[in-house]
């Protein structure tokens, strides 16, 4: 109190009555494979009612029950989520409570490979354009073979067959898709056949010379045809066009031309798989001529001998030779001068032979002629001499000749 006044005190009662609470659990995802959703985390305290409501138009298999089990609807799945409100009330002074939780509702991947296909070897790949992956976080391409995917962490990629998937004749190519959230992933198959590609080789590129008839054709190979066929670009013929290693003679045109290309070309009965062709070019080589010209007459005064008519054709080199000890100012010309030697000279003839070699596989060829050299006539009156005039006649005893017909003194 004021003053001298006492204190006075009284006294009043507050009741606390609990409030209601309500708690709709933390938010959550379920993958749309899972046909229900249990509210586990739900809880709810001092309540004398409980109610679930939802945004979208799912059902609860009991909405007054504070963990009940939610089903979604399609409407819910197609919008990808839902939201779930538990409110609770009581009675006297005290308020409802309510609390909200969001249920993610993710869509399942799937994988599509796409339709089983066939190619041929000689492809060489094969793009995956038909495969499709929907709702999916990542995806991943394997095989059962040994080949290999340009990139295998996207849906359209390209798959490159190895040998092996080759040989064994079909791979198959499995699709992953990885879920986003709870869901699981989803695989597809396809299987790709693949036909051995038909193969021609026609031999490597030769050469014969023109002397040769024919030319077998002993290089060419083929593999997986039907049926072969020869052709050629020029008018020579095969004695089987329709076999791998056939007999090929060459025409006169064939040889005037100095080539010919000569095509194989394989088929295979598949469709999808095209023929194969390979071309060799066959050079035709003209063999060479040689011819070291006429016989010839020189007499031993003149000294040496052109070979003025003799000629090569067809050649790569010339080579002189002699069956004598003289020698050829040039011997890898043709139309060198030989010297004769005095064993040629001695000897009065000399073969002299021209080589004429070939080009590519043509042989080499020769031909002789024969140089006759005739003795040179010799006259030598004898050394300078004196007599004295007593004596009546001088016999020219020191006088010498060779190789003559006749003698006169003047």
């Amino acid at each position: 109190g004021n003053g001298s006044c006492a204190s006075d005190s009284d006294d009043m009662t507050l009741t606390i009555i609990p409030g209601v609470t309500a708690d709709a659990g933390p938010d959550d995802e379920i993958c749309t494979t899972t046909a229900t959703y249990t509210l586990s985390g739900a809880t709810a305290a001092d309540y004398i009612t409980l109610s679930w409501t939802t945004s979208g138009t799912g059902t609860f298999d009991n909405a007054t029950s504070v963990n009940p089990v939610y089903t979604p609807s399609e409407a819910d799945e197609a919008t990808g989520s839902v939201r779930l409100l538990l409110t609770a009330t009581s009675s006297g002074t005290c308020s409802s409570a309510s609390d909200a939780m969001i249920l993610t509702l993710t869509a399942p991947p799937v994988a599509y490979a796409g339709d089983d296909a066939t190619i041929c070897s000689g492809d060489g790949s094969y793009p995956l354009e038909d495969a499709t992956s929907t709702d999916a976080s990542s995806v991943l391409w394997t095989t059962s073979g040994t080949g290999y995917f340009t990139n295998e962490l996207i849906v359209g990629t390209t798959y490159v067959p190895s040998e092996g998937d080759i040989s064994d004749g079909t791979v198959t190519l499995t699709l992953t898709s990885y879920g986003n959230g709870s869901c699981a992933s989803d695989s597809d198959d396809m299987t790709l056949t693949i036909i051995p590609g038909v193969t021609a080789d026609a031999g490597p590129d030769d050469e014969i010379c023109t002397t040769t008839d024919d030319y077998t054709l002993s290089g060419a190979t083929a593999a997986d045809y039907i049926t072969l066929a020869w052709t050629t670009s020029g008018t020579g013929t095969f004695n089987n066009s329709d076999v791998l290693n056939p007999v090929y003679t060459p025409s006169l045109t064939d040889e005037s031309a100095g080539s010919v290309i000569l095509t194989l070309t394989a088929s295979t009965s598949n469709a999808q798989c095209p023929t194969a062709s390979d071309s060799m070019i066959l050079t035709l080589t003209a063999p060479p001529v040689a011819d070291a010209g006429d016989d010839a007459t020189i007499c031993e005064g003149e000294g040496s001998y052109t070979l003025s008519d003799a000629t090569s054709t067809e050649s790569s080199s010339v080579l002189w030779t002699t069956s004598g000890t003289g020698y050829f100012t040039n011997e890898l010309i043709v139309g060198t001068t030989y010297v004769p030697s005095d064993d040629d000279i001695a000897n009065e003839t000399v073969t002299l032979t021209l080589t004429s070699y070939g080009n590519g596989s043509c042989a080499s060829d020769s031909d002789d002629m024969t140089l006759t050299i005739i003795p040179g006539v010799t006259a030598y009156a004898g050394p300078d001499d004196e007599i004295c005039t007593t004596t009546e006649d001088y016999t020219l005893s020191g006088a010498t000749a060779a190789d003559y017909i006749t003698l006169a003194w003047t």
